[in-house]
């Protein structure tokens, strides 16, 4: 869609009514997954009468539920539910978040929020890596949201969050929703055969995204012996394991796991079948990452986690940066293949507790896998003042 539609759009739906009973979600651009999945599916268990309407692209892989409406992403549809559902749940920091200042920022400002709408904010994981506005060399002067509040598993996210777009401390630290399955994780079995994996023990490697494609996945396992690898964590940790190669969303389509590895479905598995991070997370035996925030949803499970990071010195120093250093996280971290071989045969379960329950009290974590309950309950609460109001 060209920008002046969109403009059109989000000018007049500012005055148009807003929709009673309806809850608008929105997913990493049309995707049904991450927070507001979960929030979405409580949210339906707990009021079923409630209109619940998602935006879904043409590459969207998981399919909503049947109680679900569709808009698709883009569309004026989807730009004007942006402004007139009476809920909208994103999993960024508003979706008409706008940088301001200026004689402009009062309009843009105008622009991006409606009062008579409760617009809710989950962003996607815990940040690592610098994000927002901590990655420009120039701090704006404050940001314009469509969010009324954002929030956070722990109060370090809390910090990240606020520092990184001014939000003037509106988050919430309610937890996590997408989380909410580590706490409870349904049939390993079940889960296994949804997402097309082996019932084997899984390793799941999931590097973040770098600026250069080749280093978002590519250059890492090319350093890898994944005979080997299966090999080490066999001896560790027992029983057959298969690797999984589950790679960033924003560089899938440039890289294809089945180009890059031999795929056969049972020892090399396409990581990408499905949308849904929290749903591997759930059934992995043993993650292998970088500097994702996988790494802090994987610390709520007792499980072992490695980071394989070769490219280390250049993406702390030059393409992005840290909020904490490496060593401060419960995980060991490598910058070879041997090292990590290394790493993984030395692995000391006792010891990985330890390190993990002093990380999360650290952090300030809140998760307890009651997440997705605390934002429904805003949610109907509004909706129901809203009908008697």
């Amino acid at each position: 869609m060209s920008s002046f539609p969109v403009f059109r759009e989000s000018v007049l739906s500012k005055f148009r009514h807003t929709l009673p009973n309806t809850v608008f979600f929105r997913s990493f651009r049309g995707q049904y997954n991450d927070n507001p999945k979960y929030i979405s599916e409580k949210l339906h268990d707990v009021s079923p009468d409630t209109k619940i309407i998602w935006c879904i692209s043409r590459k969207c892989r998981n399919r909503p539920p049947e109680y679900v409406e569709v808009v698709p992403y883009p569309s004026r549809a989807y730009f004007r539910l942006l402004k007139t559902a009476a809920v909208v749940v994103d999993n960024y920091v508003g979706v008409a978040q706008l940088g301001f200042h200026g004689p402009w920022g009062g309009f843009r400002k105008w622009l991006a929020r409606n009062k008579r709408q409760l617009c809710i904010s989950t962003w996607h994981g815990t940040p690592l890596k610098k994000i927002g506005g901590d990655l420009l060399r120039w701090k704006p002067s404050g940001y314009a949201t469509s969010s009324d509040y954002c929030i956070a598993g722990c109060r370090y996210t809390a910090d990240c969050l606020n520092r990184a777009f001014l939000l003037e401390n509106r988050i919430r630290l309610y937890g996590t929703p997408r989380n909410d399955l580590l706490f409870a994780p349904p049939d390993p079995v079940a889960l296994k055969r949804k997402l097309g994996l082996p019932q084997k023990r899984l390793v799941l490697f999931a590097p973040t995204f770098r600026d250069d494609v080749a280093w978002s996945g590519i250059e890492q396992v090319r350093q890898m012996d994944i005979p080997g690898l299966l090999a080490a964590l066999g001896q560790k940790f027992g029983g057959q394991f298969a690797f999984v190669f589950r790679v960033h969303a924003r560089v899938l389509e440039q890289i294809k796991a089945d180009r890059l590895l031999p795929v056969d479905g049972q020892t090399v598995v396409d990581g990408n079948a499905a949308d849904d991070m929290a749903e591997y997370l759930a059934c992995t035996d043993v993650l292998i990452t970088d500097y994702s925030g996988s790494l802090f949803d994987f610390a709520l499970t007792p499980k072992p986690c490695f980071l394989f990071a070769p490219d280390r010195n250049h993406y702390e120093k030059v393409e992005r940066g840290f909020y904490m250093p490496c060593e401060d996280l419960p995980y060991p971290i490598s910058e070879t293949f041997p090292g990590l071989l290394s790493e993984i045969r030395s692995f000391d379960p006792e010891a990985l507790q330890e390190k993990r329950a002093r990380f999360l009290a650290q952090i300030g974590n809140v998760e307890d896998g009651h997440a997705a309950e605390r934002v429904v309950r805003d949610i109907v609460a509004f909706l129901q003042n809203q009908a008697h109001g």
